[in-house]
């Protein structure tokens, strides 16, 4: 059985595990969509068919958002328990206090931002603004789906977050276990 200092480096680790992995995501999200729409773009000056493949960039892009997003909703939990559950004067602990009242309101709309950017050139692969075929046309569909998933599931999350927080039990909690413990 852990120990309440075991159990809290875990978590801490934890959250630069799931730090780590946000970050491989969106590297790996960005390098498979700039492929995929750098060989359907080269490929179908030779083969028409291939133009096809930018049809993946927006689905490519939702499932590696769904990654990151979860991602940081982990980090994002775990910080409100050390915020709320940990009663101590480390300044670690302080920050995460402190943290969710001043979180960058703009973090998110990172994935949606980043994901209308990375697939924006699919339009020009398709053939925007000359021809406007079916797969054009498709693409459009994917990519806006794709961003308003990505934008759902981000409020999602949030939501979830907030839920988490408020079923959080008081701070006076821990201070009475700690008391009991003395």
């Amino acid at each position: 059985m852990y120990s309440d200092d075991q159990f809290l480096e875990s978590l801490r680790a934890e959250i630069l595990a799931n730090q780590e992995r946000r970050f491989a995501y969106v590297k790996l999200k960005l390098g498979f969509i700039f492929a995929v729409l750098g060989i359907s773009g080269v490929a179908s000056i030779q083969f028409e068919s291939v133009r096809v493949a930018a049809l993946l960039a927006p689905v490519i892009a939702l499932v590696f958002d769904l990654y990151i997003i979860s991602e940081d909703y982990s980090v994002k939990r775990i910080g409100v328990f050390f915020a709320r559950m940990v009663t101590s004067s480390n300044l670690a602990n302080l920050w995460e206090t402190l943290l969710p009242k001043h979180r960058d309101p703009f973090t998110q709309f990172a994935a949606p931002i980043s994901t209308s950017l990375a697939v924006l050139p699919g339009i020009f692969v398709l053939g925007f603004p000359d021809e406007r075929t079916f797969y054009f046309y498709t693409y459009v569909v994917f990519a806006s789906i794709a961003i308003a998933s990505t934008v759902a599931y981000e409020y999602i999350k949030l939501y979830k977050v907030r839920k988490f927080e408020a079923d959080l039990p008081d701070n006076g909690m821990m201070e009475e276990r700690d008391s009991e413990d003395a």
